[in-house]
């Protein structure tokens, strides 16, 4: 079959096996891409929802707040693709309250999304990402020096393999490249057709679909679409990962672009559209939590500092905001049974010292 998303380089392992590795096809003198009217109404939708969010952003109170918890959903769902016994979002949240557990990777993904936000896709940046990420290592943040053949079995036959090492680079710029030139193409096809290039080049020895989901939001806001902060594609992904994976494979063994572009556009309308959702939620229910507090019967100096601890972090014990606030687990306890009887805060789990309490906004980040 003829793959003109790409081509096959013969390869030998250090034994002497044969194998195939797969380099992407060059873009910036060579995509073309037939817009068809399903194609042209998805970009109008996204870039329709896009212009919502950002619209949302100008005015949103306790932006802070909820950027960071969509940062911390991304992450959590983005781990969770590759990775399916990373912890859930919720566990994370428990965790993040805390303020004592170690989150190992989730901390560096997290780290590494606040650190791409302000930088544009280049190579030397995607490598800071990436070392930011990976384990301590003299060459964590340089690009792969052996090839990988797929799933560490060796074959003859012309299967997908990442990129040799000795094509990564030329392969990466022409990628780069192709994301800034001015070329009449559309943004939202630039993301799509950027992400497919980098995990069919697959650059580092490991993270490189981590690392591809933050050049995302990269690329994004780079164009300007700020909105991108308060997105969570990756829950999207995650939710549909079959498909993800194998349109992926699919636009690799010659199906074309079409069907992966329109795949990541509909991700991007779905999740433009679940942000707003959300976020009138969110600021809905601080608007009531709001009026409720404003009549609670009950009077201390340190309700507005517990309830403001909830709605950062949605869900907590007694123990971790005594710890924080410095103020005595008792007192903590009054002032959080009182924002509970107001229905403002809602008990999860209850067990003696151990008692788990959550935010209403919970239901507004899909949990």
């Amino acid at each position: 079959m003829f793959q003109y998303t790409g081509e096959y380089t013969k390869a030998k392992t250090i034994h002497g096996s044969e194998f195939y590795t797969f380099t992407p096809t060059m873009l910036c003198n060579s995509f073309v891409l037939d817009v068809d009217s399903e194609l042209l109404g998805l970009l109008t939708v996204a870039h329709k929802l896009l212009g919502v969010l950002e619209g949302m952003m100008a005015c949103l109170p306790c932006s802070d707040s909820i950027q960071k918890l969509m940062c911390l959903k991304e992450c959590c769902h983005s781990l969770h693709i590759d990775y399916r016994d990373s912890l859930t979002f919720r566990d994370v949240l428990k965790k993040v309250a805390s303020d004592q557990e170690d989150l190992g990777i989730i901390s560096k993904l997290v780290s590494a999304h606040q650190y791409a936000y302000d930088r544009s896709v280049g190579l030397p940046t995607l490598s800071e990402v990436y070392g930011m990420i990976a384990p301590t290592a003299d060459n964590a943040t340089d690009v792969r020096k052996t090839a990988i053949p797929q799933d560490n079995y060796i074959t003859n036959m012309k299967v997908y393999s990442p990129t040799a090492p000795e094509h990564i680079r030329p392969a990466f710029y022409d990628m780069v490249k192709f994301i800034h030139m001015d070329n009449n193409v559309d943004i939202l096809i630039k993301v799509a057709m950027a992400h497919y290039q980098f995990e069919m080049i697959h650059p580092f020895d490991r993270y490189n679909g981590l690392v591809g989901r933050i050049m995302i939001q990269m690329i994004l806001l780079s164009a300007g679409y700020k909105a991108a902060m308060y997105m969570c594609l990756s829950e999207y992904l995650d939710t549909h990962k079959e498909a993800y994976f194998d349109k992926l494979s699919s636009t690799q063994r010659g199906s074309g672009y079409l069907p992966w572009i329109k795949f990541t556009i509909q991700g991007i309308c779905v999740s433009a559209d679940r942000a707003i959702i959300r976020i009138k939620r969110f600021i809905e229910i601080i608007a009531e939590d709001e009026d409720k507090m404003s009549s609670l019967a009950f009077s201390s100096r340190y309700v507005n500092s517990v309830y403001n601890h909830y709605k950062q972090y949605l869900i907590s014990e007694i123990v971790p905001i005594s710890n924080q606030l410095g103020i005595s687990y008792n007192t903590v306890a009054k002032v959080v049974k009182n924002l509970a009887d107001a229905k403002i805060l809602e008990l999860e789990q209850n067990q003696s010292r151990h008692k788990v309490y959550c935010h209403r906004a919970m239901d507004a980040f899909g949990l």
